[in-house]
């Protein structure tokens, strides 16, 4: 006969007799483990004979009727509405983030507005949305595309212990933009400043400040000032756009 170790479930062989001699008690040869050789491995067979009868004589008979009914089964009936509503939810996630995306990048374009406005080609998209949002865009500034492209300081002919500056400034951006702030500045040998100034653009212009129009690119502006000489411990002078 044919028995199994029901701890390392190895199959081995032995007679009838051996079993009577070890009083149906045998030890694996394998785990050396000691059991009770009654044929597991044919109980188990045996068993498994048993519940494969029973499930046939308890199987239901075939039902006509109802066979479209069964023809998708409910799990997968039930699959299918998950995958449905995966989708659905898979949609929703993927609107909310284009949503967030575009509320980033329109938050990011308004803090950065001011560098935005420089490039033409998108002045007129935030003229647009501007348009809907009903407020009004920065106008486009760069002092630093403002150059001073002459510059003379000389003693005024006809006013004693004042000045007289000729100078003329140039818009290199490629855009409009308005007059800036003119910072002069008159410094001593040691780069200490002496004395200082700000000039709006109707002082250094000359002209009322609701006349006054945008620099316009590449076209040069020449302007005179006065101002009182600081006096004989200047050395330098400089000029700043603000």
């Amino acid at each position: 006969m044919q028995t199994e170790c029901p701890h390392c479930h190895t199959l081995f062989h032995i007679s009838e007799a051996q079993l009577e001699q070890a009083d149906g008690q045998v030890q694996c040869g394998h785990c050396l483990a000691i059991f009770s050789a009654e044929n597991p491995y044919n109980s188990q067979q045996q068993n498994a004979s048993d519940k494969d009868n029973e499930i046939r004589n308890e199987s239901p008979a075939f039902d006509t009727d109802n066979v479209m009914d069964d023809v998708v089964p409910a799990e997968l009936r039930a699959d299918s509405h998950h995958k449905t509503y995966s989708t659905f939810s898979s949609i929703l996630w993927s609107l909310g983030i284009l949503v967030l995306i575009i509320i980033g990048l329109a938050q990011l374009a308004w803090f950065q507005r001011n560098e935005l406005v420089k490039y033409p080609q998108l002045q007129s998209a935030m003229e647009m949305v501007c348009q809907y949002a009903k407020c009004k865009p920065p106008a486009p500034k760069d002092t630093s595309r403002i150059k001073l492209t002459s510059k003379n300081v000389y003693t005024h002919p006809n006013v004693d212990k004042a000045l007289m500056i000729n100078a003329t400034i140039v818009n290199q951006a490629e855009f409009n933009q308005a007059f800036p702030l003119l910072e002069v500045r008159f410094e001593n040998i040691r780069g200490e400043v002496i004395a200082a100034r700000r000039f709006k653009p109707s002082e250094y212009l000359g002209i009322p400040e609701n006349q006054i129009t945008n620099m316009q690119p590449g076209e040069p502006v020449s302007f005179n000032i006065e101002i009182i000489d600081p006096g004989s411990d200047v050395v330098s002078y400089a000029f700043e756009f603000l």
